[in-house]
């Protein structure tokens, strides 16, 4: 029998689609442990590695945009486009942008960049953060700007209390 891609006995740290979004799944067991407790969010961005986004958007069927593509959009002002990092920096590629990490600074994966909404909190995702914090997980909001509000990353790796946590979870579930 084949395991789910989400399962807790699988590898932390490889890039999974979570609601088709490409994220690691060390990242996706902590939102997941959040949701089977009542959490309510839509996860829209994650991994925007060019070679991430092509090879995603031809297994899945999606139409993601990678960083450059972004950065071009918010640079010329156009509508819808929030702010982005250059194509060689940000928290989306692993590459530390001064904020988050030193300046061009190879990122760790558990820190890679989730962009996030709470239910009812457009481009907010306040509400779901603390909720990790609260259960254990070290997270938080890098950009203190507004347009930035629904940005994440992770302090350290969820691996050990997402996985502590989603097994009690499947436990109990029984």
């Amino acid at each position: 029998m084949a395991r789910s891609p989400l399962s807790i006995l699988s590898p932390a740290y490889h890039i999974v689609n979570y609601y088709d979004v490409p994220i690691y799944r060390a990242q996706a067991w902590a939102l997941l442990d959040a949701r089977y407790h009542g959490q309510k969010f839509r996860v829209s961005s994650g991994d925007r590695r060019r070679s991430t986004i092509s090879s995603f958007n031809r297994k899945y069927g999606t139409n993601l945009h990678d960083q450059q593509y972004l950065y071009e959009g918010f640079a010329k002002g156009l509508p819808g486009f929030l702010p982005a990092n250059p194509p060689n920096r940000g928290t989306h590629l692993l590459i530390g942008d001064g904020v988050v990490g030193r300046l061009y600074e190879k990122l760790q994966p558990f820190q890679l960049g989730i962009d996030v909404e709470s239910a009812g909190r457009p481009n907010d995702c306040g509400p779901l953060v603390d909720w990790l914090n609260r259960s254990g997980y070290d997270v938080y909001r890098p950009y203190p700007t507004t347009s930035e509000a629904h940005h994440m990353c992770f302090r350290r790796s969820p691996v050990a209390n997402a996985r502590k946590r989603l097994a009690n979870y499947y436990r109990t579930k029984r």
